[in-house]
């Protein structure tokens, strides 16, 4: 299964219990693409609030160690790059960051 940032997001703002969700499910592997790492890592990146940015740090931290990462190789590029293809060609397009998501999703199942 691959989290999408807004999952992960819900989880850190304490608004959704990820640990409890995941072992209420029938075991299976969990992973994130690199890019929602990324989206996470830009939020602290950005935040002015130096105390909410060492929490939030400490937070990937701490659920990072549980998580692959699915880097962003030459295979989930060509999956990628079918993806986009099919969503335009549909008329469907929808944003980059979920592009990547879904193309890694994809290429590891």
């Amino acid at each position: 299964m691959i989290l999408d940032s807004s999952l992960l997001i819900a989880d850190e703002r304490e608004r959704f219990n990820l640990a409890s969700w995941l072992r209420s499910r029938a075991p299976e592997p969990v992973a994130v693409s690199a890019i929602t790492l990324s989206e996470l890592c830009f939020g602290i990146q950005v935040e002015t609030d130096a105390a909410r940015a060492r929490r939030r740090r400490r937070w990937v931290e701490k659920t990072f160690r549980r998580l692959e990462v699915v880097p962003l190789d030459a295979t989930l590029a060509r999956v990628h790059a079918r993806l986009w293809a099919q969503v335009s060609e549909a008329g469907q397009m929808i944003g980059p960051y979920d592009l990547i998501v879904a193309a890694t999703a994809m290429a590891i199942f």
